[in-house]
């Protein structure tokens, strides 16, 4: 017999599924749309390092 109980790995709370929902009925406010721009352009950049630089920078060019 086992103490441990198994992990429900795929449990998602009230509240969750509540704000899911709203997130899904609504429009994100200003300030929320500027920061999903803001992230989706450092996401860009980090997933395409060299997207944009045509010169190759040397660590020592000034």
């Amino acid at each position: 017999m086992s103490l441990i109980k198994p992990i429900k790995r795929d449990f998602t709370s009230d509240i969750d599924i509540a704000l899911k929902e709203f997130d899904s009925e609504h429009e994100p406010s200003t300030s929320q749309q500027r920061e999903i721009d803001k992230y989706q352009a450092i996401f860009k950049k980090r997933d395409n390092p060299n997207l944009g630089n045509d010169e190759k920078e040397d660590l020592w060019t000034f």
